[in-house]
């Protein structure tokens, strides 16, 4: 083995070591006002151990000037190959797709589009390894493709009590997403692959990153050059409405958002509907400043020196998350953000 095959089969095992086992995640279909809006709940991530990341992750991290995924050590590879074969042979009886080997796609009935959700996962996928994210998954995850007659069924498989007004839920103890591709494929699908992504990726990233990226994908779009972005749709809306209420729109703001530090102050005092959609929309609004993926390459690099994320974004815009509320806020209220 060579001295950088070694190191990287090393970094891996430390990241891993440092991270726990984190609970369900959910996509809720929209409601009709801001007060009853999406509020899936969320996972709780613990904190793994500082010392462990950060030597992990001086061994992963990639040059500044990387433009390709860090190839998985082959401890990693054989990881991934076995639970790639575990999660084939729970769905080899039914028609079902693998793509890139990191996602088995299953159709829970003869309805399910289950070449759209491919296409639609390969395109993600495209799109999101060809431009920021660097570490892939070592965990094969498996996607059952259900319509309204199969998803409380499946969902259920994994949690008896999980509600079915939910569109989609990753259990990532277990590596399974479920979606409910008669509400929204792109809504839930997108944004629970997402998810998988991005903890792999940047496995210190705050409950809010991961849902702002996540959710920024629920309505995607996929540009000529291959690139992904976020169409406006119901959380854009959200955020009108508490502008409009003298009540919230003192809570509408950058710098609140990057306060919110642990899962549990996401979802705080019954405003999670509204801290998703301020995440949202944030990384929404960075992304048609250009300045989405520099800022996120930038906070997974320093992520242990500056583990709010506020330095990074100051560096990238120019300025403080508080003194560059008001400039979001304006767009927010623009004809730009519609689109």
């Amino acid at each position: 083995m060579s001295p950088r095959a070694l190191s990287l089969s090393i970094a891996f095992v430390l990241v891993l070591a440092a991270w726990n086992t984190p609970q369900p995640l959910t996509t809720s279909a929209p409601q009709a006002d801001a007060s009853s809006s999406a509020a899936p709940s969320a996972a709780t991530i613990p904190a793994p151990s500082s010392a462990a990341y950060l030597a992990g992750l001086a061994l992963l991290a990639p040059s500044p000037s990387s433009s390709a995924p860090i190839p998985l050590s082959p401890r990693a590879v054989d990881a991934l190959n076995r639970s790639l074969r575990s999660a084939v042979s729970q769905v080899a009886y039914m028609p079902h797709r693998v793509v890139e080997d990191m996602f088995v796609l299953a159709a829970a009935d003869g309805d399910a589009p289950l070449d759209d959700a491919a296409e639609l996962t390969r395109k993600t996928l495209d799109a999101l390894y060809s431009g920021p994210l660097r570490h892939k998954p070592e965990d094969a995850t498996l996607v059952w493709i259900c319509t309204k007659a199969t998803f409380a069924k499946y969902l259920h498989m994994y949690a008896p009590d999980e509600p079915t007004s939910d569109i989609g839920v990753y259990f990532p103890d277990v590596h399974v997403i479920v979606v409910d591709t008669a509400k929204a494929t792109g809504l839930s699908l997108s944004h629970e692959i997402t998810h998988v992504l991005v903890r792999a990726d940047m496995p210190l990233a705050p409950l809010w990153l991961e849902e702002g990226i996540s959710s920024l994908f629920e309505a995607p779009r996929f540009d000529a050059d291959g690139t992904i972005h976020g169409r406006a749709h119901f959380r854009l809306q959200t955020l009108r409405d508490a502008l409009a209420s003298p009540k919230t729109a003192p809570e509408v703001r950058l710098d609140t958002l990057f306060a919110l530090a642990t899962p549990e102050s996401f979802r705080e005092g019954g405003k999670e509907y509204l801290h998703y959609a301020e995440s949202r929309e944030a990384m929404r609004w960075l992304d048609s400043r250009h300045q989405l993926w520099a800022f996120y390459t930038k906070w997974r690099r320093d992520v242990l020196d500056d583990p709010s994320g506020a330095a990074s974004f100051a560096s990238v815009v120019g300025k403080s998350p508080s003194d560059a509320t008001a400039d979001w806020v304006a767009w927010l209220q623009s004809d730009e953000a519609k689109q």
